[in-house]
């Protein structure tokens, strides 16, 4: 009887542990899906964030706003 104890109490120990492993790698499966929404939402904003800048570069580099500009610079 006493084995059978010991035997059932081993047993216990050893879904108990197992129960907390398969927690402890859900909650780090969960993590790395958070991770990637958030890289994907800093990726959205970054080509949002270069597509602004090529906007602005072609403003600038447009004939037009330099000769504006050299316009307004001479007349100061």
């Amino acid at each position: 009887m006493i084995v059978g104890i010991v035997f059932a109490f081993i047993g216990l120990d050893r879904y108990l542990k197992h129960i907390t492993k398969m927690k402890e790698l859900e909650l780090a499966c969960l993590k790395k899906q958070k991770d990637r929404g958030e890289n994907n939402d800093l990726e959205k904003e970054l080509l949002a964030l270069k597509e602004r800048v090529n906007v602005l570069e072609k403003i600038v580099t447009d004939r037009k706003y330099q000769l504006d500009e050299e316009i307004r610079s001479l007349k100061k």
